[in-house]
């Protein structure tokens, strides 16, 4: 087809009959076949941004292309991969994973790559609507980088909770190097529990050494003990606690279903319990005095 009537066929599709700029850049660059070819190649940018490039030198064209078209995309894409596999970042059940999904990564590449250098279209006059491997490589390229993320993280799913029959919990159970990796890692984190456990102790017991010591700190918090004590008592319940009460106890019993708590077993576990925290503090004032 020739140009003039290429191009007056696009006018009727474009808003107002107009050709854009790049349509206008165009139009001397599909002057022949083989820049027809290399149009449905490598795509608009490549036949107007390269300017190295020569027309009977295909590789010159694919030398400008292949970098920020096809070699960025697979790199940034094995980034992330390296990234969500990182044993530092994600835990181990990813990092598992981490060889196996790079190496897929990389072999997804270079069969872009192949295809992006071996494959040429057919630009034929006789053919009238010839089929651009630029657009169809773009929108496979990434739906496949999407499809094989989503398999990725399902394979790290199910691996790390045993589901879907794919990894059944004897065959990992077996593998000693697994349990001892899981129990490491259960461990890192009841460690960490622990030390803000302590770490909020420890503020406590400052907190409350800084009240005792402080005069106007220490009758306040005397002064709120007291009325604690005059309210119980006024309200009848003198020596015994609030959970004595019928309408504690009928409250309590309905959060936690039927039944009624008995309250003297209650007090001989709290009793038990103060008795082993305190004990070597009857040991411990005895030899300060």
């Amino acid at each position: 087809m020739p140009t003039d009537a290429l191009f007056s066929r696009l006018a009727m599709l474009r808003d107002h009959g107009v050709l854009t700029s790049v349509d206008e850049a165009l139009r001397p660059k599909l002057t022949s076949p083989t820049l027809r070819q290399i149009y449905l190649r490598f795509g608009p940018r490549t036949l107007l941004n390269c300017t190295f490039c020569h027309p009977d030198d295909n590789f010159s064209y694919l030398l400008y292309h292949l970098p920020m078209n096809v070699l960025l995309p697979h790199l940034f894409h094995i980034f992330c991969l390296g990234l969500a596999t990182s044993e530092s970042i994600s835990g181990f059940e990813p990092s598992r994973w981490r060889a196996q999904v790079l190496l897929c990564a990389l072999a997804l590449a270079s069969v872009d790559i192949v295809i992006t250098t071996t494959y040429s279209p057919i630009a034929s006059p006789s053919t009238p609507a010839p089929a651009g491997i630029f657009w169809l490589a773009s929108t496979l390229r990434y739906l496949c980088l999407c499809l094989f993320d989503a398999a990725t993280a399902f394979l790290i799913y199910a691996s790390a909770t045993g589901r879907f029959l794919l990894f059944s919990a004897p065959a990992n159970a077996a593998d000693p190097e697994l349990a001892r990796r899981r129990t490491e890692e259960l461990l890192t984190k009841a460690n960490l529990s622990l030390q803000l456990t302590q770490t909020s102790l420890r503020a406590y017991s400052i907190a409350r050494n800084a009240t005792v010591r402080n005069p106007i700190l220490k009758a306040g918090d005397d002064e709120y003990w007291r009325s604690v004590v005059s309210v119980e008592g006024a309200q009848g319940y003198g020596d015994q606690s609030v959970v004595e009460d019928e309408e504690v106890q009928a409250a309590i019993s309905r959060a936690y279903g039927s039944g009624s708590m008995n309250v003297e077993q209650m007090r001989r576990e709290a009793d038990a319990f103060v008795n082993t925290v305190t004990r070597g503090l009857d040991s411990t004032t005895g030899n300060t005095r």
